[in-house]
């Protein structure tokens, strides 16, 4: 993670657009946000400078994708986190739908392939699809590939339709648990997968939505956690809900969010069950530490990995997105921090030389806010 250069910048969200091109794409083009203390992410846009700027680097490679060979850039120091933009795509033939084959640069020495596959196209809903991981080495040779696509989880569901990407439509609710008496039981079923690369791990998580008479009914989560060799090290099947998720480097704990955020179009903000957050000791996977979060103090969320720590950042309802409610995981000493960020401490912050030339900014706000380790469950 880069050194920090902002304390706080409001965000407006408004809408998301996205631009497609014609002919293939190639080039380091995916987006990384610097991620400041608070979370929010600076904007060019903004007009703010950014202290000691410099162009990522580049390196082409090329690989066989689509049936031919692609030559692309990457960049070697990637930051990892959610993939935004792709480093190739081409838009592909598929009648009135768009569609794309792409390749995403997940972290430094991680590729996905996308494309939308041929065996399910009639019921598939999206413009691509994640289908396969490829992991390489420091001289960013093929060490292994992996086919998240044919080993997907929910492939039988007893007769029951799977379609993929879809139950998005105007007219669609979502019916939460608590209000599902009996639980209502689902007629037909949609896959979901997202891929996410940070630290020394990759998560493929499978979402598998279910729906009876236009209600979203029920949601369940696997999740795969690879190593940046593309060893499996865990599975986790059929868990209620992952909305976002991070692992720390050792491989022993893992932080999520939960409450199965749906958000479709007739229900931007809708959930299945309570939301919070978690943290899972991987080995038994044992929830060591749980809070929830509805209580409508607390809104948006980012969770990834920084300086080595897991971090949660939730921000208050208001105009800013301003991210003020801070937790920590120090995996090594296995030390849980949480603390509501005031106004008076911004502005200290914003003040404060010594935040700056500090070599881990996480350990200097815990000591200068003389935060206390929360207890977590050890058995």
């Amino acid at each position: 993670m880069s050194k920090l250069q902002w304390l706080w910048l409001p965000v407006i969200v408004i809408g998301v657009v996205t631009c497609r091109a014609q002919e293939p794409r190639t080039g380091s083009t995916a987006h990384h946000e610097d991620k400041s203390i608070t979370g929010a992410a600076p904007s060019a846009s903004q007009g703010v400078p950014i202290p000691g700027w410099k162009p990522d680097p580049e390196i082409e490679i090329t690989r066989t994708f689509a049936g031919k060979k692609r030559t692309f850039t990457i960049n070697p120091n990637h930051e990892g986190g959610e993939p935004s933009n792709a480093v190739w795509e081409q838009e592909v033939s598929r009648g009135e739908h768009e569609a794309f084959d792409r390749i995403l640069q997940l972290s430094p020495t991680v590729l996905c392939y996308e494309e939308v596959p041929g065996e399910v196209a009639e019921d598939f809903h999206h413009i691509s699809q994640p289908v396969r991981l490829e992991f390489m080495d420091n001289n960013f040779r093929t060490v292994k590939e992996v086919d998240i696509w044919k080993s997907r989880p929910y492939q039988d569901m007893g007769g029951v339709k799977v379609t993929y990407w879809d139950f998005n439509a105007e007219e669609m609710d979502v019916l939460p648990y608590k209000e599902q008496n009996p639980r209502r039981a689902p007629t037909e079923y949609t896959l979901f997968t997202s891929v996410r690369s940070e630290g020394s791990h990759v998560i493929v998580n499978y979402e598998l939505r279910g729906m009876d008479e236009g209600e979203i009914v029920s949601v369940t989560h696997t999740l795969r956690i690879y190593d940046l060799s593309g060893m499996l090290k865990y599975e986790l099947k059929d868990l209620s809900s992952v909305d976002g998720a991070v692992v720390s480097n050792d491989g022993r704990y893992m932080m999520y969010t939960f409450g199965g955020s749906i958000g479709t179009v007739n229900s931007p903000f809708a959930t299945m069950e309570r939301e919070g957050w978690a943290l899972m000791r991987l080995a038994d996977r044992k929830i060591v530490y749980k809070e929830y979060t509805d209580d409508g103090r607390l809104a948006f969320n980012r969770i990834w990995m920084e300086q080595g720590y897991l971090r949660l950042s939730y921000s208050t309802p208001s105009e800013k997105i301003d991210y003020d409610y801070w937790i920590f995981f120090d995996c090594n000493e296995q030390s849980l921090y949480k603390h509501f960020l005031t106004d008076n401490e911004r502005v200290s912050l914003t003040n404060d030389d010594a935040l700056y030339k500090a070599s881990n900014w996480i350990k200097y706000v815990i000591s200068k806010f003389d935060l206390e380790a929360i207890p977590i469950l050890t058995k």
